[in-house]
């Protein structure tokens, strides 16, 4: 397993340190009720996305989540 530095060296080799802090992602904790209101928005925003698909990006969509499905099935009788 590496350590942290080694990630560190092996990131700075591409990206400066400026770059890094910005890729970085922190958890946050939310109470309950901040919580529900990001999940109601990022339902809200999927809901319109999901609105504003073609046909075609639909059955897409099905046809890939169902690929993923059989993919996961088979793995599992390994």
């Amino acid at each position: 397993m590496k350590t942290s530095e080694e990630i560190y060296k092996k990131l700075n080799e591409k990206y400066t340190d400026e770059e890094i802090v910005e890729g970085f992602v922190f958890n946050e904790t939310l109470s309950t009720t901040e919580q529900q209101q990001v999940d109601e928005e990022f339902r809200r925003i999927r809901l319109e996305h999901l609105k504003g698909m073609s046909a075609q990006d639909l059955l897409v969509s099905n046809l890939l989540q169902f690929k993923y499905l059989i993919k996961m099935y088979l793995k599992q009788d390994e």
